[in-house]
C-alpha cells in the first residue's frame, strides 16, 4: 500500500510539472515573465527532481552521463529562474496550489 502512495503521489506531482509547463508553452500566464520552453530532456529530468532523485540517480536512469544531467538542470533553473532545487520544487508545489 506504502508503494500505491507514493507511486501515486509521485504521479500527482509529474501531473503538476506537465501542467505547469503547458499552460507556460500555451502562454497562459502562471507569471508574466515567464515563457518556459523545456526540452523533451529537461521535461524528463524535472520529473526526476520531483521524484526526489539525485544527479547521479538521474543520469543512470536516462543513460547519460552526470555532467550532461547538471547542465540540463542549469538549463532547467534558467527557464525556471530559480536557483536550486529546493526552490525548483517549491515553485513547482506553489504552481499546483493556485
Amino acid at each position: 500500500m506504502t508503494y500505491i502512495l507514493g507511486a501515486l503521489s509521485s504521479f500527482l506531482i509529474i501531473g503538476v510539472v506537465f501542467l505547469f509547463i503547458k499552460l507556460n508553452q500555451k502562454g497562459n500566464e502562471i507569471s508574466s515573465h515567464e515563457n518556459i520552453n523545456l526540452t523533451n530532456q529537461e521535461e524528463r529530468i524535472a520529473d526526476l527532481i520531483i521524484q526526489d532523485k539525485s544527479n547521479k540517480e538521474i543520469a543512470n536512469e536516462l543513460f547519460v552521463s552526470l555532467s550532461t544531467v547538471k547542465t540540463h538542470i542549469r538549463n532547467i533553473y534558467a527557464k525556471l529562474e530559480v536557483s536550486n532545487r529546493q526552490e525548483f520544487v517549491d515553485k513547482i508545489k506553489n504552481q499546483s496550489r493556485d
